[in-house]
């Protein structure tokens, strides 16, 4: 006989597993069955199963998430003829099936010549993503002692790989979406036993995990640097694929050399860039790195010599091709003239059955000064936008914009963008570059389940407008923005176009500024409006877009006024001290009198992120981040952080700090 067990878990009440069982034509049982029990352990439940029409019984059983253990009893009359067991993970939003085969042995001795029996199978998870695994377990029995065959088959042929076709027990890999039946085949003698799983596969299309858009200096500034060190949001995900995009130049010089790429997580970056454009003065590039090593990663980007200007935009993506990942790719400079900007048409070769291609495109502001700003970035036909600076103010700014689309469907594409300029400005030359990647299965998507930065962008201007306009895609339901302290500029208040309610963390003039919206409504195409008085000076703004958070405002707050670093030393520790009151997100915030900030000094806590770029040759006239310190810590216990920084000199200086702390949503 056979027992079919599906056990199905959401909410505790709907826990509850249903009991099936059928009797086989080859039970030789010396009487007829008259009851099948069930246990599961460790849940410690039990239930008898009702008879339903002849040789069925069947029943619900309620059981918790996680590893069970079925056990099925037939009997006849008080004579126990079966017994069989089998073990089944149980998991949430799903149904797991377990079969499990009574095979008889209270009847008489089989003769020769009988089939072997599949006596139980179990598919680790029958809810997986393309290019996930799935752990399948079988055992059998063969009455005539016969050796038995095993094989794999699946329906359909195409939908995944079976590492061991010819074994019970075997993994295999998801490769196209929808439902899939794995059936095992046990033969021995020319006769034979089957049994199947049915999985479920998502699709395979990519999805951004994170994203992260800098601001620069403008080339007209003259200020050198090289070695740009920065450090995306949150860790990779193994076998994830970072796009990066970056523009680089030298006013009134030659056109740097970029020498390399590495990071932290000991990538091998391509030397070689997958789509390249320049107009003679700024250099931009894609560079596509597959098949990530996970955790942090700290990208650091060197030139044979020293830049004027550098931007960087980088994305990470799942489901992109592990090992040739480039399509097509294609660059424009000049003529590129706005609002109409582009990067040029690609046409990829045919992956439609694949899942398509994700064409991901980046255009920036290519003159020497970058005079004008425009009002706004806007998408090409079916692309969504990532990021767009539009917050520069006057001929020290390089607007820049990226955005990508799925295209499941193969044909030529051009990667376009709008950016209209004001009646009485002339608009600016851009540089435009693009890439079309195969999709492919790879990698995972973003974690869920806590709170978590989506997107950072930093914002810069010399010369802040009373009324600053941003232009800053969000997904999220928080949004955070930190900003110089009330005496660089003072705001007065912050608005949306969603009408988000902005409120703000600033206890003392001399202190960083934090600014944010709870229970925000996301906008793919979001203006944020700072409206300060008085005559603001140069200013940097953060974003960051986050999910998962708890609709409360922050529950620990923390600040540092009036302290600084004294002469020779170049590290100030406790800058500030803050204590979360729950598991979630702490931002934090430090203002240099004379900056910059390398980075978090060794007592900061483990885990901290600094948000900021440094580089080698940075000095406190920096425009990237205006020389100060911003970071952010994913908590993990209560314990006080204890936040510190270090300076690149030791001329001392006076420095004031804030942070907050968010509870991640249901904890």
């Amino acid at each position: 006989m056979t027992v079919l067990f599906c056990a199905c878990g959401a909410d505790p009440a709907a826990q509850r597993g249903l009991v099936r069982v059928a009797t086989s034509p080859e039970a030789t049982a010396t009487g007829a069955i008259t009851g099948v029990s069930v246990t599961v352990s460790p849940a410690g439940a039990s239930a008898n199963l009702t008879q339903g029409s002849p040789g069925t019984f069947s029943g619900n059983v309620a059981v918790p998430l996680g590893n069970q253990t079925v056990t099925a009893t037939a009997v006849a009359g008080s004579t126990t003829v079966a017994t069989g067991s089998a073990t089944v993970t149980v998991t949430g939003g799903g149904t797991t099936p377990v079969a499990i085969k009574l095979l008889d042995a209270t009847g008489r001795t089989p003769g020769p010549d009988h089939s072997p029996v599949i006596t139980s199978l179990q598919a680790s998870a029958t809810r997986v993503n393309a290019g996930d695994q799935v752990t399948l377990s079988a055992s059998a029995v063969e009455p005539d002692g016969d050796p038995i065959a095993f094989a794999w088959t699946q329906s359909p042929g195409a939908c995944g790989t079976f590492a061991a076709p010819a074994s019970a027990n075997t993994t295999w890999t998801a490769a196209a979406g929808g439902n899939c039946t794995l059936t095992l085949a046990a033969t021995a003698r020319g006769r034979s036993d089957s049994r199947s799983a049915t999985v479920q596969v998502g699709s395979s299309a990519p999805t951004l995990v994170q994203h992260l858009a800098s601001t620069s200096n403008s080339p007209f500034l003259a200020l050198n640097g090289n070695d740009y060190r920065f450090t995306l949001p949150n860790p990779v995900q193994a076998g994830n694929c970072l796009v990066f995009g970056m523009t680089y130049q030298k006013f009134q010089g030659t056109t740097p050399t970029l020498t390399s790429i590495s990071d932290s997580a000991g990538n091998v970056w391509p030397t070689v860039p997958a789509a390249t454009t320049s107009n003679g003065l700024a250099t931009s590039s894609i560079f596509v790195l597959p098949n990530a090593k996970p955790g942090v990663t700290t990208i650091t980007v060197s030139f044979a010599d020293v830049t004027n200007s550098f931007q960087y935009t980088v994305s990470e993506f799942n489901n992109i091709d592990r090992v040739s990942p480039v399509a097509a790719s294609n660059g424009l400079a000049d003529p590129n003239q706005a609002p109409n900007i582009s990067a040029g048409t690609l046409n990829p070769a045919d992956n439609d059955a694949g899942g398509g291609n994700l064409i991901w495109s980046y255009f920036i502001d290519n003159g020497d000064v970058g005079w004008n700003t425009p009002l706004r970035f806007t998408p090409g036909p079916q692309f969504a936008l990532l990021d767009a600076d539009i917050g520069w103010f006057g001929n020290v700014g390089l607007s820049h914009a990226s955005q990508y689309f799925v295209q499941t469907n193969h044909a030529p594409v051009t990667a376009t963008m709008t950016a209209p300029f004001a009646a009485d400005v002339d608009p600016e030359s851009y540089n435009g570059v693009a890439v079309a990647l195969r999709v492919a299965p790879a990698g995972s998507p973003a974690p869920t389940g806590n709170i978590r930065i989506n997107q950072i962008s930093l914002f810069t201007n010399t010369i802040p407008p009373n009324e600053w306009d941003f232009q800053f895609p969000t997904h999220g339901n928080l949004i955070v923005g930190i900003v110089c302290q009330q005496g660089i500029i003072d705001i007065q208040s912050i608005t949306d176009t969603q009408g988000n309610t902005w409120q703000s963390f600033r206890p003392e003039l001399d202190e960083p500024q934090i600014w944010y919206a709870v229970n925000a409504r996301p906008d793919p195409n979001l203006r944020i409006t700072v409206q300060s008085s008085g005559v603001p000076v140069n200013s940097s703004f953060i974003f960051y877009d986050i999910s998962g958070a708890d609709g409360s405002p922050p529950d620990a707050f923390a600040d540092d006024t009036g302290d600084g670093i004294n002469h020779g030393s170049n590290r100030i520790d406790d800058a500030p001290v803050i204590t979360p009151r729950s598991l979630g997100l702490t931002l934090t915030a430090i203002s240099f009198g004379t900056g910059p900030a390398m980075g978090f000094s060794p007592a900061s806590p483990a885990g901290a992120f600094f948000d900021y770029v440094y580089y080698t040759g940075e000095i406190d006239d920096d425009r990237m981040d205006n020389a100060d310190g911003r970071g952010h810590l994913y908590n993990t216990d209560l314990s006080s952080e204890r936040f510190g920084y270090v300076l690149n000199h030791t001329d001392g200086t006076t420095a004031s700090a804030t942070a907050v702390h968010f509870r991640s949503a249901g904890r």
